[in-house]
């Protein structure tokens, strides 16, 4: 009987941990930002969507040597 008690208190914080990590950044753009200032991940998206895979993969590009350059700013400090 304590290994089911341990089974459903194992699913509960399974469950509970799936759902914080839904809660990232991702999800809060999604929920934060208007059409008007959406970002970057957000324009890949919409963009993956209408088959623009170009301009996703050129947003993809800027987002990573942007990335890589804060990166190295701190790094540096």
């Amino acid at each position: 009987m304590a290994a089911l008690g341990d089974f459903v208190t194992s699913i509960i914080l399974y469950t509970y941990d799936a759902f914080v990590a839904a809660l990232g950044d991702f999800v809060t753009s999604i929920i934060l930002y208007t059409y008007d200032n959406r970002p970057i991940s957000i324009e890949i998206m919409s963009s993956l969507r209408v088959s623009e895979l170009g301009v996703a993969a050129a947003f993809g590009v800027i987002l990573m040597v942007v990335s890589a350059v804060v990166l190295g700013l701190g790094v540096r400090r």
